[in-house]
C-alpha cells in the first residue's frame, strides 16, 4: 500500500478557489525546497519507510528501488514512494523486502519475507509468484511463510535463480513466471543441506554460496567445492558474515565483503582466499561492493563509511564526497549503487538514503577551504600568472596564495598590518606582482617579499579596486573607491593622479591594444594617457550603467561587463550596442570576461556562466549546481590559462572548464517523466482495486487523467530521473485544446497549474530542454478529459433531443388542427356574409321610407357639430379654453354637451377637445411645415415638451418622427384618413 495520502470515498463536490491557490502554493514551495542538486540525504521525513536500508537497484526507466525491513521504496528522480504490507490480491505481502532485481524484459522482481512477487510498475501491482501449494494466501495468512532472500540471473538472462533460505532454490522462466520443475529438482538435488543466505555469479558461471561458510557450485557442471584460505592470512572460515561479492570487470578478480574477516579477494590460481590488506586498517567490517563506471571499486563499511580499493596496490584509502552534508567517517554504508547518469546513491543504515549527483556539463568547482591547499574562506578576486610560471590567487580578507598550479598552493607571508583584503593583482615583465587592497593600499611582491608602497603625496585612499601595467612595465594605473584614478611611475616612484573629469569611484580598468586606458564606473570613459586627455567616444548608452569588467576582442571591439548586460564598443563604427542577455527583461550582471582558443566570449554573471558568440550575437547560459556552487562570482576574477582552460573566481571557489571540450558535448537527451499530481488541492495516486481511479495507470505510466466536473482544477509535477540535471532544465507546457500559448517555468517549480477547466477533451504536452536555444527535447503528454456534469452527459443529451421531438410534434399537431378549425370558421364566416347581404337587400327597400323622416334630424345634428367644430376652431389657440367655455360658447349645459358629444363623436367633451386640437397640430406640421415648438404654442400647449408628450401619447409617434414620415411622403387618402373627426 503507497504511502501517499489516498482518496477520501466522500468526493469533495466543490473547494473555494482560493483553496486551491493556496495548496497549489504550498505544493510549489515543497517542491522547491526538495529540489536538491547537492547530494541530500532522504529519511522517513521524505517518505522512506524506515531507515533500515538494506539493496538498492535501478530498473530500466530510471527509477531507484530501496528494499528496507520497513517495506519497499521507489526514488523518481524528485521524491520518494513507499509501498508497505497489506493484505489482499496485489498488495505487498511483507514490509520486510530484501531484494529488487529488475530483468531484461523491464519486470521487476521483489523478493520478500512472505514469497517472490513480480511487481508491474503500471499499475503497482504485486503479483505473488508461488513458490509452494502450501504457500498461503495473502488473506488469511494459512500456510508456509517462505522467504525469498536473494535473487541471480542465470548466464543468458532468461531465467531467475531464487534462494529462499531452508526452503532451497527455484529456478523461474521470466517470461512464463513458471518454475521450470526439472532444473529446480536438478540444483536442489545438487545442494541439498545448504540453507543459504547470499548467492552471487561470477563470470565463469560458477553459484557462490554463503551458508555459514562458503561453497562454489560450478553451473556448467553441476559440482561443488569449497575455497581454501591462504596461511597466515587468518581468516576465519567458520566466522564469516559474508554480506556482498563484486568481480572486478579488468581483472576479474572476486572480492567478497566479510563483515568480520574485512575484503577478501580470491586468487584464481591456488583457489584461495586472502585478505585484500593484511595489516588492520579502518576498513574491516566491508558491508557493499560499487564499481564504478569509471573502474573505480568502492567499499561501503560499517561506522567506517567508503572506502576505494586498488586491487594492484591491495589497498583501501578514503573516498571522499565532496560537498556531503553527512560526515560518512561515522555512517554504516549497507548499500551503494550508481545509476545510469553517475549519480550515486548510498544507502547510510539507520540514517537515509544519501543521493550524490554527478558532475555535469563539464564545469569544475573547487572549494577553497581548510581541505584544499589554499585554506581560505574569504571570496576569489584574482588570478595573475608570470612568466616564470606562478601562479597567483588574490582573495577577499585571506591574503595571496601562490605556487606552480591551483592544488599546489601557499600563502604568502605578508606584513604586520595587511588585511589581506586584496582586489585585483598585475604582472610585471619581471615576474613581480602588484597588489591592490582595500584598507592598505598598494603592495609589490618581488617573488621573495611582500612590501607596501608608500604613498607620501596622498593621491590613493588605501582603498584600490582594480589595476592595470602599461606594456612596458613602467607605468601602473591605479583605480581607487573615493579618490578616482591614479598612475604610479615604477622609475621614479612618482604617484601622480590622473586629471580631467574621472569619476571618483572606479570599479574597473583596462588597457586596450593602443595604449588608452578605459575607465569604469557609474558611467563609461576612455582616457589617452599620451594627451592626457578623455577621448571623443560614443558611450553615451553606457550612463547609469556601473561597468564592472572590460575586455578587449581580438577584432578590436571592446566588450564592457555591467549590472545591465553586456555592452560592445565597435570603434571603427563608433558605436556601442547593447545586449541584455535575458529576454524576460531581468537585468544580468556580467561580473568578468574571458575568450576561447575559438573566439567565443564566457561571461560570469550573477545567472550563471554565458557563452557569447560574436558572429551571431547568439548566448547560451549554463546554471549548472556545480557552478551555482561558487556562490556569486567577484569583478574581473577570471583567467585564460595556456591550455585553454577558463577560470572564474567568486565567493566559495572557483569554476575551471575547457571551453573546447563543452563546446563538443553533445545535448544529452534526458527524459522526463510526471512524477505527482494534485486534484482539487489532494493528491491522488493510482489504486489498482479502486473502482474511482482519475488516472487510468501510475503517475509515471499513465496516458489519460479523468475528472468529473467538480474536480475541473488539478497541478501536475513533473521532473526528470537524473538527479544531477534537474537544475540544468527548463520547461515549457500547453493544454491543447484548452489554449494555444506555450507556458515557460524553471526547475525551481516544474509544474502544470490549471483551475476551473470547462469540461471537454484535452492534452497536456511538456517540453524540457537544457538550453534557452537547445536543440534536444524530453516530450511527455497526457490526455485530460473533464467530464460534463449529470444534466449535461450524453446521456442527457439524448434525453434533451429526444424531449425536444415530442414537443416539436405535439406542436406541428397543435398548428395543424388550428389551420383546419381556420379554415372551416372562413367557411362558416363566408356563408354568413352571403345571408348578410341577402338580408341588407331585403331591407333596403324598407329603409327608403323613412330615410325622408331620418333626414332632419341629420339636417339639425350636422348644424350642432358645425356649431361646436367652429367654437373649438375659434379657441383653438387659448390654452384655457376648455369644456365649462365650450358648454357656453353653444349654449348648452355641460350634462346635455356631454349627451350630445357622445351621440355625434362617440366621444366626451373633453376628449373631443384634445383630438381636434392634436389631429390640427399634425396638419400644421405637415402641410405647413411649421416647427414643433410653433406649432405647439399654437394648439394651445404653453411647454413644448409637454406638448411632444401629449402627441406622442395620442399618436403613438414623436412630432419629430412624425414629420419624417408624413411631411415629404403625403398620401391624401391617408392624411384625409388620418385627421378625420
Amino acid at each position: 500500500m503507497k504511502t501517499q495520502q489516498t482518496r477520501s470515498q466522500k468526493i469533495f463536490k466543490y473547494i473555494h478557489p482560493r483553496d486551491l491557490i493556496l495548496l497549489v502554493l504550498m505544493f510549489s514551495c515543497s517542491i522547491y525546497q526538495a529540489e536538491g542538486q547537492g547530494s541530500r540525504l532522504y529519511t522517513s521525513a521524505d517518505g522512506l519507510p524506515s531507515t533500515k536500508l538494506l539493496f538498492m537497484s535501478q530498473d530500466k526507466d530510471g527509477y531507484v528501488w530501496m528494499c528496507n525491513y520497513g517495506g519497499l521504496a521507489k526514488f523518481d528522480g524528485y521524491g520518494i514512494t513507499a509501498y508497505y504490507e497489506s493484505r489482499g490480491i496485489g498488495k505487498l505481502r511483507s514490509s520486510s523486502v530484501y531484494r529488487f532485481l529488475p530483468d531484461e524484459l523491464g519486470q521487476c522482481w521483489v523478493g520478500t519475507e512472505r514469497g517472490l512477487h513480480l511487481f508491474h510498475p503500471k499499475t503497482e501491482r504485486f503479483e505473488h509468484i508461488q513458490l509452494d501449494k502450501s504457500e498461503d494466501n495473502n488473506v488469511l495468512r494459512e500456510g508456509k511463510s517462505i522467504a525469498v532472500l536473494d535473487m541471480a540471473l542465470l548466464h543468458g538472462g532468461k531465467k531467475l535463480l531464487v534462494c529462499a533460505g531452508a526452503y532451497g532454490f527455484f529456478i523461474i522462466d521470466i517470461r512464463t513466471h513458471k518454475i521450470i520443475k526439472e532444473e529446480t529438482a536438478r540444483i536442489r538435488a545438487a545442494l541439498e543441506g545448504i540453507v543459504c543466505g547470499h548467492i552471487f555469479i561470477d563470470s565463469r558461471q560458477r553459484l557462490w554460496i554463503f551458508s555459514g561458510e562458503m561453497i562454489v557450485f560450478d553451473l556448467k557442471t553441476f559440482s561443488r567445492w569449497k575455497p581454501n584460505y591462504a596461511k597466515g592470512s587468518k581468516i576465519k572460515p567458520f566466522g564469516m558474515e559474508i554480506l556482498d561479492f563484486i568481480e572486478d570487470k579488468a581483472t576479474r578478480s572476486l572480492l567478497v565483503a566479510d563483515g568480520w574477516n574485512g575484503v577478501l579477494i580470491f586468487d584464481e590460481r591456488s583457489k584461495q582466499f586472502r585478505k585484500l590488506e593484511e595489516r588492520l586498517t579502518l576498513y574491516q567490517k566491508p558491508q557493499c561492493f560499487l564499481q564504478r563506471k569509471d573502474g573505480t571499486l568502492l567499499v561501503g563499511c560499517e561506522n567506517n563509511g567508503i572506502g576505494q580499493i586498488d586491487i594492484s596496490k591491495r589497498t583501501i584509502t578514503e573516498y571522499a564526497i565532496r560537498d556531503c552534508q553527512i560526515d560518512l567517517k561515522y555512517s554504516k554504508i549497507h548499500d551503494i549503487i550508481e545509476d545510469r547518469w553517475g549519480n550515486l546513491y548510498v544507502g547510510i543504515y539507520q540514517k537515509g538514503l544519501l543521493v550524490v549527483p554527478a558532475s555535469t556539463g563539464g564545469f569544475s568547482y573547487q572549494a577553497i577551504g581548510e581541505s584544499h591547499p589554499v585554506q581560505n574562506r574569504a571570496a576569489i578576486t584574482s588570478f595573475a600568472h608570470t612568466a616564470n610560471g606562478k601562479f597567483y590567487i588574490g582573495t577577499d580578507g585571506g591574503g595571496v596564495f601562490a605556487g606552480s598550479d591551483f592544488n599546489n598552493m601557499r600563502r604568502l607571508e605578508s606584513p604586520a598590518k595587511f588585511t589581506g583584503a586584496v582586489q585585483d593583482m598585475a604582472v610585471g615583465p619581471d615576474a613581480s606582482v602588484w597588489l591592490g587592497t582595500y584598507g592598505n593600499g598598494l603592495f609589490h611582491y618581488d617573488g621573495k617579499l611582500l612590501k607596501a608602497i608608500e604613498d607620501n603625496n596622498n593621491v590613493t585612499n588605501k582603498n584600490i579596486s582594480c589595476l592595470q601595467l602599461d606594456k612596458s612595465g613602467k607605468r601602473l594605473y591605479i583605480g581607487n573607491i573615493g579618490t578616482g584614478a591614479s598612475q604610479l611611475d615604477l622609475v621614479s616612484g612618482k604617484m601622480s593622479k590622473i586629471q580631467g573629469s574621472v569619476p571618483k569611484y572606479i570599479f574597473a580598468l583596462k588597457l586596450d591594444s593602443k595604449g588608452r586606458l578605459w575607465i569604469g564606473s557609474q558611467d563609461c570613459l576612455c582616457y589617452d594617457p599620451n594627451s592626457k586627455k578623455i577621448c571623443n567616444l560614443s558611450l553615451g548608452k553606457l550612463k547609469n550603467s556601473t561597468i564592472s569588467s572590460f575586455f578587449e576582442h581580438d577584432d578590436g571591439s571592446m566588450y564592457i561587463g555591467t549590472k545591465n548586460g553586456l555592452f560592445i564598443y565597435d570603434e571603427v563604427t563608433d558605436s556601442c550596442r547593447h545586449y541584455p542577455l535575458d529576454n524576460t527583461g531581468s537585468p544580468v550582471h556580467v561580473m568578468a570576461i574571458a575568450a576561447d582558443f575559438d573566439r567565443n566570449v564566457w561571461m560570469s554573471t550573477n545567472r550563471g556562466i554565458i557563452l557569447f558568440y560574436p558572429r551571431t550575437g547568439n548566448t547560451r547560459r549554463f546554471s549548472w549546481y556545480d557552478i551555482q556552487k561558487v556562490g556569486d562570482f567577484h569583478n574581473g576574477a577570471q583567467i585564460a590559462r595556456e591550455d585553454g582552460t577558463i577560470v572564474f573566481g567568486g565567493d566559495n571557489g572557483v569554476i575551471s572548464f575547457n571551453p573546447s571540450s563543452i563546446q563538443k558535448q553533445k545535448d544529452e537527451f534526458i527524459p522526463i517523466h510526471f512524477s505527482s499530481l494534485y486534484i482539487n488541492g489532494e493528491m491522488e495516486t493510482f489504486d489498482i482495486n479502486s473502482k474511482f481511479n482519475r488516472l487510468n495507470a501510475a503517475i509515471g505510466y499513465a496516458s489519460l487523467l479523468t475528472l468529473p466536473h467538480y474536480e475541473n482544477s488539478f497541478a501536475i509535477r513533473f521532473s526528470p530521473f537524473n538527479y544531477a540535471v534537474s537544475s540544468q532544465l527548463r520547461y515549457m507546457y500547453q493544454l491543447e485544446g484548452y489554449e494555444s500559448k506555450w507556458h515557460t517555468t524553471t526547475a525551481d517549480a516544474p509544474q502544470a497549474v490549471y483551475n476551473q477547466l470547462p469540461p471537454g477533451k484535452y492534452k497536456l504536452i511538456v517540453k524540457s530542454f537544457k538550453h534557452e536555444k537547445g536543440a534536444r527535447t524530453s516530450v511527455i503528454t497526457m490526455d485530460i478529459v473533464i467530464q460534463a456534469s449529470w444534466y449535461w452527459s450524453p446521456f442527457t443529451k439524448s434525453l434533451y433531443f429526444l424531449i425536444l421531438v415530442i414537443i416539436f410534434y405535439f406542436q406541428y399537431r397543435g398548428y395543424i388542427a388550428r389551420e383546419k378549425s381556420k379554415k372551416r370558421l372562413r367557411t362558416v364566416m363566408a356563408e354568413y356574409l352571403r345571408i348578410k347581404e341577402n338580408y341588407q337587400n331585403l331591407i333596403q327597400a324598407k329603409d327608403t321610407t323613412s330615410n325622408s323622416i331620418a333626414s332632419t334630424g341629420n339636417t339639425m345634428n350636422d348644424k350642432l357639430k358645425e356649431r361646436i367644430m367652429s367654437t373649438i376652431s375659434k379657441h383653438f389657440s387659448d390654452p384655457k379654453f376648455g369644456v365649462e367655455e365650450l358648454s357656453r360658447e353653444t349654449g348648452m349645459s355641460r350634462v346635455h354637451l356631454y349627451r350630445r358629444t357622445k351621440e355625434l363623436y362617440n366621444c366626451s367633451p373633453n376628449d373631443l377637445l384634445r383630438s381636434v386640437r392634436m389631429k390640427k397640430a399634425g396638419l400644421m406640421l405637415i402641410q405647413e411645415k411649421a416647427s414643433i415648438g410653433d406649432v405647439a404654442f399654437e394648439a394651445g400647449f404653453s411647454d413644448p415638451s409637454y406638448f411632444s408628450t401629449a402627441f406622442k401619447r395620442y399618436f403613438n409617434i414623436s412630432p419629430k418622427d412624425f414629420v419624417a414620415r408624413y411631411r415629404n411622403n403625403q398620401v391624401e387618402d391617408t392624411i384625409k384618413q388620418l385627421f378625420e373627426l
